[in-house]
């Protein structure tokens, strides 16, 4: 089940991050219901294009020119619920991190989780109506 070769399917409530809230946005010709997020580069959990972070596996300073990211951190599931076979909490910059108490982790929340791809069986498929 946890084969780190296979592909995954995720899975985020982007409510659960902190600050985050469905607004409606008017627009110049409608109304949008839109989820928003609030940026901290400070925190690290969701940053902007300004943000350096040295938290690259290799150890390698990575500088991200474009976008906007949300860090998450998968942590492997020991419970193996409905086919999940990892959880995803909020990552945060080491120096943030650093601030928390041992309390203060513990309580940062599970916000999604992912588990193992598996391609539909071709029976399972719609047919194939296009004879062009």
């Amino acid at each position: 089940m946890n084969n780190p070769d296979c592909n995954y399917n995720i899975e985020v409530d982007l409510l659960k991050i902190e600050g985050a809230k469905v607004l409606d946005v008017q627009g110049r010709v409608t109304t949008k219901r839109c989820i928003c997020i609030p940026i901290d580069n400070e925190k690290g959990t969701v940053s902007d294009s300004y943000f350096k972070s040295s938290q690259t596996a290799t150890g390698m300073v990575e500088v991200k020119k474009k976008g906007c990211y949300l860090a998450l951190a998968a942590f492997r599931s020991t419970r193996q619920e409905r086919g999940q076979s990892h959880l995803l909490k909020p990552s945060f910059s080491e120096t943030y991190f650093k601030t928390l108490s041992a309390d203060q982790r513990r309580q940062i929340p599970f916000v999604g989780n992912m588990k193992p791809w598996t391609p539909p069986r071709p029976e399972d498929l719609p047919p194939d109506n296009n004879d062009w």
